[in-house]
């Protein structure tokens, strides 16, 4: 990579910090995700994504809408299950 590469990559991106979050479904609720994938994949990230608006709506935390984007990871990297959401969180 050279100076003038990077300078135009950033030139590209919105203004916008951003935090990579991940949650990890408990291993615990493993045959629940067996069982009924869609439901629980729904659970998950509808979980991650109410926590986080609540947690950064709070006027003492930063009072204001988040923006998400959540994926779903679910095999580990040896292959045993594993459901994960990546978030990545915009802050403005």
């Amino acid at each position: 990579m050279n100076d003038d590469w990077l300078a135009k990559e950033s030139a590209r991106l919105l203004p916008s910090s951003h935090h990579h979050l991940i949650f990890t479904l408990p291993h615990e609720l493993l045959d629940w995700w067996r069982f009924n994938r869609a439901l629980m994949t729904d659970l998950l990230f509808r979980a991650a994504a109410d926590t986080l608006c609540e947690l950064l709506a709070d006027p003492r935390n930063l009072g204001a809408t988040p923006g998400l984007l959540l994926a779903l990871h679910t095999w580990s990297r040896s292959m045993a299950l594993h459901p994960v959401s990546y978030t990545h969180l915009d802050v403005y």
